[in-house]
């Protein structure tokens, strides 16, 4: 990808390595500084859990977390062209050409599939852990495996597939859930944040345990959302963290 933008993965196992960025004008890479404030938080906590980076972009954060230990990550994006940056991030990353890339009409053809990998922490094995109700209802996604390092990549709309996804996974796994919507001021994004809360509030027994949100730091975020309590805000300029737990 010559003259292509890029980051580097910032700690970890993978300190070091190169993940490109897409578009600018399709979405928004989360600041060096942001991530740090992240992973200083969670660096400690990604041990035995799942890290889904929700509107993921380039996968920059959930390929941080899993340079950082996480037991498996997941990241969803709509925009076709920054979904296959992702998907080429984690081939570079992991070094893998262990991929399997389905579109809708092939995903249930491969429940059964070896190269899902049956022990990998993304898949409930009471299920085929593939995407159903929403997913199937959705005309245009697309699901790439890296099953042997446990990384699942989707891309298609977070609302619509996000409850599915997590759905299929093992009841016992915790998951860290991060959100970086596009921020409201941008034209037909103004109710962007109360419908990531109304995303969070129907994600409630789906083990998720932990959230991140990214957002403009001109909006207040609320003490709670659904089951969880904000425990901690960090503002950076025009940008702000806030997180959320049980």
């Amino acid at each position: 990808m010559k003259n292509a933008s890029f980051v580097r993965v910032e700690s970890g196992k993978f300190k070091g390595k190169r993940l490109f960025l897409p578009n600018f004008a399709t979405t928004r890479s989360t600041k060096s500084r942001v991530k740090a404030c992240v992973f200083n938080t969670l660096r400690a906590e990604l041990a035995g859990k799942v890290f889904v980076e929700v509107f993921g972009g380039s996968g920059a954060m959930a390929f941080e977390a899993l340079s950082n230990d996480a037991l498996g990550v997941v990241v969803v994006e709509k925009d076709k062209n920054a979904y296959k940056i992702a998907c080429q991030n984690a081939t570079l990353l992991l070094n893998s050409t262990n991929s399997l890339n389905l579109s809708k009409n092939s995903l249930l053809k491969h429940e059964n599939s070896a190269n899902l990998n049956a022990n990998s922490p993304l898949r409930d094995e009471n299920s085929a852990n593939l995407p159903k109700n929403a997913l199937n209802s959705s005309p245009n996604y697309e699901f790439t495996s890296f099953a042997a390092q446990k990384v699942r990549l989707y891309q298609g709309d977070s609302f619509e597939l996000l409850p599915s996804i997590l759905e299929q996974m093992p009841r016992q796994t915790p998951i860290i859930a991060y959100f970086d919507p596009p921020f409201h001021h941008r034209k037909g994004f103004l109710d962007i944040y109360e419908r990531v809360f109304g995303l969070i509030n129907s994600l409630k027994g789906l083990n998720l345990w932990l959230f991140i949100i990214e957002h403009s730091s001109q909006m207040p975020m609320p003490q709670a959302i659904s089951l969880f309590t904000l425990y901690k805000e960090k503002k950076f300029g025009n940008t702000a963290l806030s997180f959320y737990r049980l």
